[in-house]
């Protein structure tokens, strides 16, 4: 009996080993840019993105969207020029750059081919020292939470982020 339980319990481990391996042998579909073979008249083989974008174009076309959306982020400078009264409050400036970030979010999180883009923008954000200090936070804290999330891996630099900006960061929701 106990030579039996000791091959069904190496069976079990044996198959579970020989399964992984099998489906790591499996290309994986890439979920930045979703790619499908189509025949053109004419040509040949031509990679296009169901969007009909080539991944190139797309990735290119989306780092340009958020480049533009990184330079309407709230500067330091812009914080420098609150009044009296908006200092004793969250200012406007810095809620509409975190609904920013937010929207960024919410557009990558809907369509996986600008992930990779939008990962590139939370990292600029996060290491401009021009950027305001707590939308630079809310950008450290996404690239930490979205690593795991997109499996999209992103080189930080850790001598351009502060200690203030990673504080406020760990301690966001």
């Amino acid at each position: 009996m106990k030579k039996f339980v000791v091959s069904l319990v190496f069976i079990f481990i044996f198959t579970l080993i020989f399964w992984n391996l099998k489906n790591k042998e499996r290309p994986k579909e890439d979920p930045v840019f979703p790619v499908k073979t189509v025949k053109t008249v004419g040509a040949d083989l031509d990679e296009k993105t169901f969007s009909g974008q080539t991944p190139k174009e797309a990735k290119e076309n989306a780092d340009a969207y958020f480049e533009e959306h990184l330079k309407s982020l709230p500067t330091i400078d812009d914080l420098k020029n609150l009044t009296e009264e908006e200092v004793h409050h969250t200012p406007e400036i810095i809620k509409e750059g975190g609904e920013l970030v937010g929207t960024i979010f919410d557009e990558a999180q809907k369509d996986p081919t600008k992930r990779m883009s939008a990962m590139n923008f939370f990292k600029k954000c996060a290491e401009d020292d021009q950027v305001a200090i707590p939308i630079r936070a809310v950008c450290l804290n996404r690239v930490y939470k979205l690593i795991p999330e997109w499996e999209i891996p992103v080189p930080m630099s850790d001598s351009k982020i502060p200690d203030e900006v990673l504080d406020l960061a760990m301690n966001l929701p």
